[in-house]
């Protein structure tokens, strides 16, 4: 009878840790999650002023180009 109320208080507890680690590994996909979304957003806005940097200077170019 004790062997058996053992099992079920470790099952319990086998139970409430896997919860417990599962709410946290979900924490930690949310967060991982957000810096992949920061850093995507970080890579498009340098790749859109890259663009632009890149368009200003041939038009800077063409520009020095039809002055010459």
């Amino acid at each position: 009878m004790l062997f058996y109320t053992l099992i079920i208080i470790k099952k319990d507890d086998l139970i409430f840790s896997v919860q417990f680690y599962l709410r946290q590994l979900l924490y930690l996909l949310k967060e991982i999650q957000f810096l992949n979304f920061m850093y995507f957003l970080v890579l498009e806005i340098s790749s859109s002023l890259l663009k632009h940097a890149i368009t200003q200077d041939a038009v800077m170019i063409t520009m020095n180009r039809k002055i010459e």
